[in-house]
């Protein structure tokens, strides 16, 4: 691909993404419209079936055929069955219609079936189902319909799909060449201008009037450039110029006071003084080279390198600077490369890495100009010292650096949010439904166990959909006045803590907990979560054993010095995870808190969330953290939490009674989060009505009245759980809701509660969760803020 342009890159690039994508058009049209076919198969063979088992049900007498024909008859008009067997209830075959060809398996006796059953063989649908009488099961009835519409559909389908994706390919193609042209053309007369600055010529601009916005701007900048060089150059050769006349002059000036005796030097004498003071004046270094060493100085090139003039007059260049340049070329050979260039009448001006007498090194702007006296060339040297410059332009550097790694956790973020709000809605069933099938199995059954693993397994997973939205920083938190020191004391006490231990039976524990610290504001779920993901990084840091060590203790930030970044000055709760295990180098102390960046082996520790989670943990508390390390020796994270003077409320006592007999309107977009949300309020008593998005909920509310609305989020592009409530409101201005959402921007969800609403409740929920947040909306009293989001 190198040796390939950058048209030509692009077009191949153009090309492979409408393949790709058209390839993955026909996979996935494929498979749902070969699922959709089969699903309406299934569904009118199904049908008829239940038609022809009710009419024999009802009429048939299983040994007289020619009834039965007639029955069949009736049911079949216009629909293509490929053979029907109808058996009594001993399995004695008392009608076959058949068909064209012989359906596989057709003619083998199966034993009454309890419900009805789908099968495909051969290219055919089979169903078999039971008939039933007033008197119980009479008989069994085998219906075959035949598959090959099937194909013949999904043949089509393809067939135009690959049309449209040749016609879509030619027209990307032909854009992408375009496109292309747009942009190699403005390259090409970059490059020219620059082989133009190469050769001297800086007063050609480049025209921009063929350009883009972006390429316009690049030009500008090139063309400042040019222009500075310009002047540059013109100011070197005045100053060279004013140089060579004055020396020229003054030498007239010394030949004429040397025929005129002491009166002439004491003349030549006091001139020299001048012009040693105009020298030595400035604050730049310039010096005068004799070949290839220092003729002559001026005070400030004493002072730039540390040294006396003694020290520096008939040295060469190489003495005042390191082996290498920071190009990686050896600064003897360089410089010799770029003195030769100048002594042929070449104006050099480059940067260069100086190093002072003492041997230590700073950054400058040299400039050599040569210039004749008396027929001998010789060199007017300069140095500016840039350090301050360059230490500027890397402190630039760094916090650009720092502003692309904000963009990218953002990025990250964004996407770790979307997807946790599809799981949240994947996961609804599988939390909610083990504790409805639980509560309706007696207690010997065999299948409480399996199932209750699937609601366990379920929590576990919204649990890790939690850490993306952590790492999103899309979830909202229950904050509220919180004491760090017993989120500390509990974690430690907890069973998870105690199983990390026997795992790691050669870590010793050391914990300094001050409990009389001030509380903070927050949540304390995800406060534990932050120390259990530091706790077990320092547990996984140490697989030989060592001492893990964990503090907290109130302390006041003045001024920030060092770490990451700076923190607000106030009082703050440091916490501290240490441990004395291998130590994170360098390099990757500043990659650590992306996600998925991990030098642990892949599949045994966690899901590579862990201090992603724990950064947007913090930065959500509105707090800071820094980090100290050794290879070798260990690493210390510190946690720094603002304190707040509020006291922590009391604890209301747990509620288990959530029934009720109120009606409750729930409008969500996803069939399956309207079915368990209806079964789990149904089975609290509560009349359950749904809407499949917000202006159809709208809608209802015109016509009937409702005691609470439980409202999704995210719903239609244009018309979410915000624009839906805001609505309804105007309809029925008392209307209680509470919000239910996997995923939502905090401040549209912030601005629904501002407008009435109760609650924002957690997708995946269980019945508890749901049941007390309904309870506690109906029972309590609205409470309605001006809303001015949009």
């Amino acid at each position: 691909m190198k040796s390939l342009t950058v048209r030509t890159q692009i077009q191949i690039l153009f090309l492979g993404l409408m393949l790709a994508a058209a390839g993955g058009l026909i996979v996935l049209t494929v498979y749902q419209l070969k699922g959709q076919l089969h699903q309406d198969l299934e569904e009118k063979i199904t049908g008829l079936s239940g038609i022809i088992a009710d009419c024999l049900g009802k009429d048939a007498a299983f040994d007289n055929p020619e009834s039965i024909k007639a029955i069949i008859d009736g049911a079949l008009l216009r629909c293509d069955v490929e053979d029907i067997h109808v058996y009594d209830k001993s399995g004695i075959l008392t009608f076959d219609l058949a068909g064209d060809h012989d359906i596989h398996g057709l003619n083998e006796w199966t034993p009454p079936a309890k419900e009805t059953s789908v099968t495909y063989a051969g290219g055919d649908c089979v169903v078999v189902r039971p008939i039933l009488t007033p008197a119980g099961r009479a008989g069994t009835i085998k219906l075959a319909m035949s598959t090959a519409g099937i194909d013949r559909r999904i043949n089509g389908a393809v067939l135009i799909i690959v049309a449209v994706s040749a016609f879509l390919i030619t027209v990307l193609f032909v854009a992408g060449f375009h496109l292309s042209g747009r942009i190699v053309a403005p390259i090409k007369i970059f490059v020219d201008a620059a082989r133009r600055v190469r050769t001297g010529d800086v007063l050609t601009p480049i025209e921009l009037g063929a350009m883009n916005q972006d390429f316009t701007q690049l030009g500008t900048a090139f063309n400042e450039m040019q222009t500075e060089l310009h002047s540059a150059f013109e100011q070197l050769a005045v100053a060279q110029e004013q140089l060579e006349s004055k020396v020229t002059h003054r030498t007239e000036e010394l030949r004429h006071e040397l025929l005129e005796g002491q009166k002439t030097a004491e003349a030549l004498r006091a001139s020299e003084e001048r012009y040693r003071l105009l020298y030595d004046s400035v604050d730049i270094a310039i010096f005068i080279m004799d070949k290839h060493s220092f003729a002559d100085c001026n005070k400030a090139t004493l002072d730039i390198f540390g040294c006396t003039r003694e020290q520096i007059v008939r040295e060469t260049p190489m003495r005042f600077s390191p082996p290498t340049q920071p190009d990686g070329r050896d600064s003897v050979e360089k410089a010799i490369e770029k003195m030769t260039a100048a002594y042929n009448g070449e104006r050099q001006f480059f940067e260069w890495e100086h190093c002072r007498y003492d041997k230590t090194a700073f950054a400058a702007e040299v400039s050599l100009n040569p210039f004749e006296v008396n027929g001998e060339r010789h060199l007017l040297a300069t140095v500016r010292d840039i350090t301050e410059r360059k230490q500027a332009q890397a402190q630039q550097a760094e916090l650009q650096e720092q502003l692309e790694h904000a963009r990218r956790m953002e990025s990250l973020g964004v996407l770790a949010g979307g997807v946790a709000h599809d799981l949240n809605n994947m996961l609804g069933p599988l939390v909610g439904y083990p504790e409805l099938l639980l509560a309706k199995l007696p207690p010997e059954s065999d299948l409480i166990k399996p199932i209750s693993k699937i609601g366990k397994s379920a929590e576990e997973a919204a649990e890790v959909i939690q850490d993306l939205l952590s790492l999103a920083r899309r979830g909202r938190y229950e904050m509220e006045p919180t004491s760090l020191a017993q989120v500390v004391e509990e974690y430690l006490e907890s069973p998870a803590f105690a199983h990390l231990q026997e795992t790691h039976p050669a870590v010793i524990v050391e914990k300094q907990i001050d409990n009389d610290v001030a509380n903070v504001h927050g949540s304390a779920a995800h406060l534990v979560k932050a120390i259990m993901n530091l706790v077990v990084n320092a547990f996984d840091a140490m697989p030989d054993g060592g001492t893990m060590t964990i503090t907290l203790a109130q302390c006041r930030v003045d001024v920030r010095t060092d770490g990451p970044g700076d923190i607000e000055p106030g009082e703050y709760l440091q916490l501290t995870v240490g441990d004395t295990g291998k130590g994170i180098p360098q390099e990757y102390l500043e990659k650590i808190f992306e996600p998925y960046f991990s030098k642990k082996k892949m599949g045994t520790s966690g899901s590579g969330l862990g201090l992603s989670v724990v950064y947007g943990i913090v930065k959500d508390h509105r707090g800071y953290y820094d980090i100290a390390s050794e290879v070798g020796k260990g690493t210390n994270f510190m946690l720094y939490f603002p304190i707040t003077t509020e006291s922590i409320p009391e604890q209301k006592l747990s509620e288990r009674n959530y029934c009720g007999n109120e009606t409750i309107l729930i409008v969500d977009d996803v069939a399956e989060q309207r079915e368990i949300a209806s079964a789990l309020l149904g089975n609290l008593g509560y009349t359950v009505v749904t809407a499949e998005h917000g202006r159809a909920g709208v809608q209802y509310l015109r016509e009937h009245e409702v005691d609470l609305v439980m409202l999704d989020m995210i719903m239609e592009p244009d018309f979410d759980g915000l624009d839906t409530y805001r609505a309804m409101i105007k309809i029925r201005p008392a209307q209680r809701a509470i919000v239910v959402s996997g995923y939502s921007v905090t401040e549209r969800v912030n601005a629904v509660l501002a407008l009435g609403a109760a609650s924002n409740v957690r997708k995946p929920y269980t019945l508890e969760t749901i049941g007390r947040a309904v309870r506690n909306a109906l029972d309590r009293q609205l409470v309605r803020q001006t809303v001015l989001l949009h």
